[in-house]
């Protein structure tokens, strides 16, 4: 961070940086050694899929945290808040309320 406002700062991160951030990688604070629970967003149960990615991508993963799994499911999440559409305001009435 390197400033009082979090939106700045988030713009200039890129993704592998956003990401070591995340997950405690950065330098500035440890990769946690057991599971932290977390509220769920949004509320969810665990469910075991099958998932196809490309092995360097799951070696990283594995090479940083022993619960990479949570992990990769946390950068997945964190990809589809930042893509979700954002709600338009409703636009301002110029005219008199009677």
């Amino acid at each position: 961070m390197t400033g009082n406002n979090a939106a700045e700062d988030a713009s200039d991160l890129d993704d592998e940086t956003l990401i070591e951030a995340c997950l405690g990688l950065d330098g500035r604070t440890s990769p946690r050694t057991r599971p932290v629970k977390l509220p769920d967003w949004p509320p969810n149960r665990d469910q075991p899929v099958t998932l196809h990615i490309d092995p360097d991508i799951a070696a990283w993963f594995r090479a940083r945290s022993s619960c990479w799994q949570r992990d990769v499911g946390r950068v997945l999440r964190g990809w589809i808040a930042a893509h979700e559409p954002k709600p338009q305001a409703a636009p301002a009435s110029d005219a008199p309320q009677a």
